[in-house]
């Protein structure tokens, strides 16, 4: 994996994009977290867990959203794919996209869970300095 890569495309990503946060898995990348925090500062660099405790409720807003044909992707083929790979388990009536049971990649469902769960919660308790935030009005997108 090319980490410099990747750093380049998010902090691009940045610029061309109002991006409030990126969010990160604590099992990957600790050294290209560390460089984000640098550029980017470390409120907006944001580590989320993928347990049952922290998946559950963007993966009912997610089921929920795919019932009522609500969840987009833009027609992109790999999120297709990936969706397509989802096998979500429950333990102790907490439910999680379980990579090891999914039948191939499912970073993009999984990356799309973190950024629904950040969504969720900022939206449930918004900074004093905005009345609203960004997920108000506009879709949630994983990058």
């Amino acid at each position: 994996t090319d980490y410099d890569e990747i750093e380049r495309a998010i902090l691009a990503d940045c610029k061309t994009f109002d991006v409030r946060e990126v969010v990160f898995d604590r099992h990957w990348a600790s050294s290209l977290v560390a460089h984000l925090q640098d550029e980017l500062s470390e409120d907006r660099v944001i580590e989320y867990g993928t347990t049952g405790a922290a998946m559950n409720a963007p993966v009912n807003e997610i089921e929920r959203l795919a019932a009522r044909e609500k969840l987009r992707h833009g027609g992109n083929p790999v999120m297709r794919w990936q969706i397509a790979n989802v096998a979500i388990t429950s333990s102790s009536g907490l439910k999680r996209i379980n990579k090891d049971k999914s039948t191939e990649s499912v970073v993009g469902p999984i990356a799309l869970a973190m950024a629904m769960g950040r969504a969720m919660s900022r939206n449930a308790a918004p900074p004093d300095d905005e009345e609203d935030t960004t997920y108000d009005d506009q879709e949630v997108r994983t990058l």
